[in-house]
């Protein structure tokens, strides 16, 4: 049977508003898990009775909620088919992307010195979202000219950074009794348990969302899955498990 101009063109629709919508959705969620697992910890803290946070903790938390503002906010200018913004405000990503390793990687460096004796092996999982992270992003930005790849990718690096929200989003109860009973087999804090599998679980919904849209597994999707669970893990390893964190910290400690 032939397929007439009319149902290419509404075929064509259908995709580019099924793109939308997902993508859409996806920056939606993120920033909902960034806002609701820091909310007790950061955005209110004080009515909570806890204690200020360090400096590099608010920097931190800042330029985090400003990354998953931006991601929503560049979701829906391509919604409203504002594309022209969307490319201007995307200058502005790059910084805040620089910022997000830059925060990161000074509060991993804060907490490590002063635990890096008892647990020379704790940012092994950090600086390994944090290589994720910007294999993904720096992907993205040289394939920015082919807008596939730029948004799985995106989407791919956000996902990998929202494991301390997900982390936190359990720790309390009755949350945290619900995880930890339905990770008991899983040999990790619950907490972790949950960011693990909830990570998973977003990136599986890329892989679905491909397999629906197209009936295959996207080239960015492979090569996002690739970077976060195999280069970054092996990255950080040479960093971590080899000495050479620890290296860094005692000397500049």
């Amino acid at each position: 049977m032939s397929v007439g101009v009319g149902d290419k063109k509404g075929g064509d629709r259908t995709q580019k508003a099924l793109n939308i919508n997902f993508f859409s959705v996806m920056a939606a969620l993120l920033l909902l898990v960034a806002l609701s697992g820091f909310a007790r910890t950061f955005f209110l803290r004080p009515l909570f009775g806890l204690d200020p946070l360090p400096p590099h903790l608010y920097f931190h938390g800042t330029v985090l909620t400003a990354w998953y503002l931006l991601f929503f906010t560049q979701a829906c200018l391509i919604a409203m088919h504002r594309t022209s913004t969307h490319r201007k405000l995307g200058i502005a990503g790059a910084f805040v992307a620089v910022g997000v390793v830059a925060a990161s990687l000074l509060t991993v460096f804060m907490r490590d010195v002063e635990l890096i004796d008892e647990y020379p092996n704790l940012a092994f999982g950090n600086i390994s979202s944090l290589f994720g992270f910007a294999l993904c992003f720096l992907s993205a930005m040289a394939l920015r000219n082919r807008p596939v790849f730029y948004k799985q990718l995106m989407v791919i690096a956000s996902i990998q950074i929202a494991a301390p929200a997900l982390d936190r989003m359990v720790r309390e109860p009755p949350l945290y009794d619900i995880a930890e009973k339905a990770f008991f087999w899983f040999p990790a804090y619950p907490p972790v348990a949950f960011a693990t599998f909830a990570t998973l679980f977003l990136l599986l919904s890329v892989v679905a969302y491909d397999l629906i849209s197209e009936r295959r597994v996207k080239l960015a999707t492979i090569w996002g899955i690739v970077c976060l669970l195999i280069l970054a893990p092996a990255l950080s390893a040479a960093v971590v498990l080899t000495g050479g964190w620890q290296n860094v910290i005692r000397a500049f400690g």
